[in-house]
């Protein structure tokens, strides 16, 4: 009580003299994240912080002290008003376009909505809820189209603008002023620049590039607005209910056990955060599949019921009784997921998740590169990583804890440089870099149903995934083809213009015991300090602590081939973690990620306490300064070892220009195509016109299915595809001409979905 008497009439000064309130001058503007105060005078953030705390003191306050924070709580609201900080004020702006830090305004109109009452009586109500929700409404109109946004802004001011209006007095204005926020909000989730404002059709929520369950508050805030509006009737439009909808479906297919593998997660090696998949899926499917009330949307329902399998006891959770009670099981979450604004590729089935990942190169990466005691070593985790988790197993790098000693120059699939934790270290933070070549073409097929074209259902589901990477100096291209428990990596063209080696990396594995088995070509390691290197000029096979198996394969036509290093070894790494510190030292990292200048990166990183453990690992190395070279490998997991050798998928071209494999079992081709008319000789395809990943099946009544998809999301040139044999297609998505024994096939670009046709003879 003290504290807050203080605040209000010492501080802040607010008083009554000779009959008039008085008090310092309040700024609106705060800049960078900080509360900084005009010149004698209190910052606006700070005495709405104030205003939060004496509502919730008054709410536990004994009748005097309550009728004193009452008087303390009207005498700050007059004097806002009085400041002229009212709606349609001219409130300055800061340096970032915005009125106010978002951060610090998350909640920030709770005080006014518990007191509403004691506004109303004093006849403050609707002043004082106009002037709340105009300052949260400016920050939205302040958002421009741009690809370097955060998608905060639009989750926090979303709450705490509906919170604003709902402290309104119950009148046609307050249900006017909802509907019209509540066609903003639909407007903000359908419109603007895909990958900023708006969600783009494939559900994905962004944040400078990285994939946003990274984070608490994100879409959980904007889900629950939408989800209390719609208990009163008040609907986003249907076009926005179903791209929430596929958020919520693509959130559910790339999480596994609570976890989403550490490749797409925004900061690669920093906090995970709480991960409210259940609570976002539960709202989405209490909003029924057309918004309409009192339904269930079964598809939503069936994804919650899935996803809490894991997270809680779905025995006594009252939701799950209830969608089990409408008919609704458990989705079965086998199939392939396209996420090709990450861009990612997902291939999963109930207890095995793999994911391919980069990053699009108009997004300057700056989370994702150098964010403060995050991952300013983790940057390699988007250079075509290919990451496995499986249900019941510690994931690999989890997040603020990594693996004790684990090597950051070492993300498995990525096509790295070989380096320390020295060399890993910026001198000053990363954020602008970024990779310079196109970034994206992920496809997705499979027999049974595909969702919005990103989503193939079915254990035969295929997936192929493409990144054209040239940054940091080093280039490769690199494909990803996923199906049947069987990921064939492809990567050519890999260079690089700096002194250290330049490798693939299979796996590395923390040993729990240095005794787990590892095993190469037959052979069982257990050896603590194993070095071996072998010419890769036939294929290899090696298997990693974990069950997986890898079949290293020489690369068609090169002439000189690499070398496969397999390790078992202690590994020791600092790690620039403020809790890391070692005891008597307080220099952690500077804004964004800086070093200090008064010491040297090697003085930097000595003041940490290393991180150390043992692992078994395993990399293909093509030395130092590469040029055009090549590698591919074949992951198998446990559960799909049951397949013949002479049924695995298969390498069938790698070449600068292209990639094909050909799988089997599903009889499906996969092509990556990275120049333009790149011809084929093997296989359904002959021409692919320009850079685009494809995928042909040879259905069993005679039909193909294909599903392509552009490599970057900036080329929307139609697509021209030269197929063997006379084709023709009833979509009108896509025009077939056949003419001796070939067929052109041309299909105009929609969107950076996935696009599906099925041809018939």
């Amino acid at each position: 009580m003290a504290g807050l008497r203080k605040a209000v009439r010492e501080d802040y000064g607010i008083h009554v003299e000779r009959g008039r309130l008085v008090g310092k001058p309040i700024e609106y503007r705060e800049t960078d994240g900080s509360n900084h105060a005009p010149a004698g005078g209190i910052a606006m953030l700070d005495v709405m912080r104030t205003i939060n705390r004496l509502a919730d003191a008054y709410a536990d306050a004994s009748p005097g002290q309550a009728e004193e924070l009452k008087g303390l709580f009207l005498d700050v609201c007059r004097h806002i008003l009085d400041q002229g900080l009212v709606e349609g004020a001219p409130i300055s702006r800061s340096p970032f376009g915005i009125p106010s830090s978002m951060y610090g305004w998350f909640g920030q109109s709770a005080g006014i909505f518990k007191l509403r009452q004691v506004l109303d009586e004093a006849g403050l109500l609707l002043p004082m809820s106009r002037a709340v929700a105009y300052w949260q409404n400016r920050s939205w109109l302040s958002e421009v189209p741009d690809p370097n946004n955060s998608d905060d802004w639009r989750c926090g001011f979303w709450h705490d603008l509906m919170v604003a209006i709902a402290a309104m007095p119950d009148t046609p204005e307050k249900w006017q002023r909802l509907s019209a926020a509540m066609r903003y909000v639909s407007l903000n989730i359908t419109t603007g620049e895909a990958f900023s404002q708006a969600l783009p059709p494939s559900g994905e929520f962004n944040h400078h590039g990285g994939f946003h369950l990274a984070y608490s508050y994100a879409m959980e805030k904007a889900l629950d607005v939408v989800g209390r509006l719609h208990q009163s009737g008040l609907d986003v439009s249907a076009e926005a209910h179903e791209r929430l909808r596929a958020y919520g479906r693509t959130t559910a297919w790339i999480v596994l056990d609570g976890t989403v593998a550490t490749n797409l997660l925004l900061r690669s090696g920093g906090p995970e955060g709480k991960k409210p998949v259940a609570n976002e899926l539960r709202t989405l499917a209490d909003l029924g599949p057309t918004n309409a009330s009192g339904t269930i949307d079964p598809e939503m329902a069936a994804l919650y019921l899935a996803v809490i399998k894991n997270e809680k006891n779905d025995a006594t959770d009252n939701d799950a009784q209830r969608y089990r009670r409408a008919g609704i099981a458990a989705a079965e979450l086998s199939g392939a997921v396209a996420m090709p604004n990450r861009p990612a590729l997902v291939w999963r089935t109930p207890g095995t998740l793999v994911s391919a990942a980069a990053m699009r190169p108009d997004f300057r990466g700056f989370e994702m590169y150098a964010w403060t005691q995050s991952n300013i070593q983790g940057r390699y985790s988007v250079y075509g990583s290919v990451m496995v988790l499986q249900a019941g197993r510690k994931p690999v790098t989890p997040g603020y804890m990594p693996e004790q000693g684990w090597d950051w120059s070492l993300w498995p699939g990525a096509t790295t440089f070989l380096a320390g934790d020295l060399e890993l270290t910026p001198r000053s933070d990363l954020g602008y870099g970024g990779n310079r070549s196109p970034v994206g073409g992920v496809s997705v097929l499979s027999n049974q149903v595909t969702l919005l074209n990103n989503v193939a259902v079915g254990s035969d589901a295929a997936g192929l995934f493409m990144v054209d990477f040239d940054s940091d100096g080093v280039h490769f291209r690199k494909s990803v083809f996923s199906v049947g428990g069987h990921v064939l990596v492809q990567t050519s063209d890999i260079g690089s213009t700096r002194p250290e080696p330049i490798v693939t990396t299979l796996y590395q594995d923390h040993l729990d015991d240095a005794q787990q088995a590892s095993m190469l070509e037959g052979e069982t390691l257990t050896n603590a300090n194993t070095d071996r290197s072998i010419r890769v000029d036939k294929p290899l096979v090696l298997r990693d602590v974990e069950g997986m198996s890898y079949t290293v394969l020489p690369v068609p036509g090169q002439s000189a081939p690499p070398t496969l290093r397999v390790l078992r070894r202690h590994q020791t790494w600092r790690l620039p973690y403020d809790k890391f510190l070692k005891e008597g030292f307080a220099e952690g990292l500077g804004k964004h990620g800086s070093l200090p200048k008064n010491l040297s990166t090697e003085e930097y990183l000595d003041q940490f306490v290393p991180r150390a453990g043992d692992f078994a690992l395993a990399y293909v190395d093509h030395g130092t300064a590469p040029r055009d070279a090549a590698d591919a490998y074949l992951l198998t997991l446990p559960s799909s070892t049951t397949r013949d050798t002479s049924d695995m998928p298969r390498l069938l071209v790698q070449t600068r220009a292209g990639h094909a494999a050909f799988d089997p079992v599903t009889r499906t081709y996969a092509y990556a195509g990275f120049e333009p008319d790149t011809t084929w000789k093997q296989g359904p395809l002959l021409r692919l016109g320009r850079p685009a990943s494809v995928l042909l099946r040879e259905m069993p009544d005679g039909s193909l299915k294909l599903a392509v998809a552009s490599w970057s999301v900036k080329d929307t040139a139609p697509f021209i595809l030269v197929l063997k044999g006379n084709w023709k297609t009833s979509a009108s998505g896509g025009r077939a001409v056949a003419k001796n024994g070939e067929t052109e096939l041309s299909i105009p670009y929609v969107s950076d979905l996935p696009q599906s046709l099925v041809l018939r003879k």
